[in-house]
């Protein structure tokens, strides 16, 4: 297989989904409603930020712009100023990552994250938490005590390397 430069790794740290680290923002919180795309898929907005505690350490932050579901969706990743780091789509045949201007093909979400983080993350989890809804992942833990005020934080605890996902919603 061959190798995933850094910034399509980086941006992949960020799907995790999809995790924003401590201290990221400024971002409020508009309530526990995603909000409705164009196209009436959920849309969720923020900073996210994922922690792999790999050797070496891999971290990554930056906003998100996340449409869709676990069958089918889109994920932009950008600085703070609004440049855009990559573009992740994701539909039941293939994922694909678009990044520093080229574009890799995978069979699957979990693999696109696999290649990109050497960690998987629970996209289906993901989507019930950003809704403020407990859901269980094998290995995860989440905590969304500070849902109400826009955050939420995720542990994979199991397998290793561990894996840290914090985000934080935009209003």
């Amino acid at each position: 297989m061959a190798c995933v430069s850094l910034i399509q790794r980086l941006a992949l740290h960020s799907l995790a989904a999809i995790a924003v680290c401590t201290g990221v923002g400024c971002a409020q919180y508009s309530g526990l409603q995603a909000k409705p795309s164009v196209d009436g898929a959920e849309r969720w907005q923020g900073r996210i930020a994922v922690l792999v505690e790999s050797s070496p350490k891999q971290a990554f932050s930056a906003n998100f712009d996340l449409q869709g579901n676990s069958q089918n969706g889109q994920m932009e990743l950008s600085t703070t100023l609004g440049t855009t780091l990559a573009q992740l789509r994701w539909s039941t045949q293939e994922a694909q990552l678009e990044a520093g201007g080229t574009t890799r093909t995978f069979p699957s979400l979990r693999e696109l994250t696999l290649a990109a983080m050497g960690a998987e993350l629970p996209l289906d989890a993901l989507l019930q938490w950003l809704r403020g809804v407990p859901a269980s992942s094998e290995g995860w833990q989440s905590d969304l005590r500070e849902f109400e005020s826009g955050r939420l934080n995720a542990q994979r605890l199991k397998p290793e390397p561990r894996v840290d996902l914090k985000i934080i919603m935009d209003r």
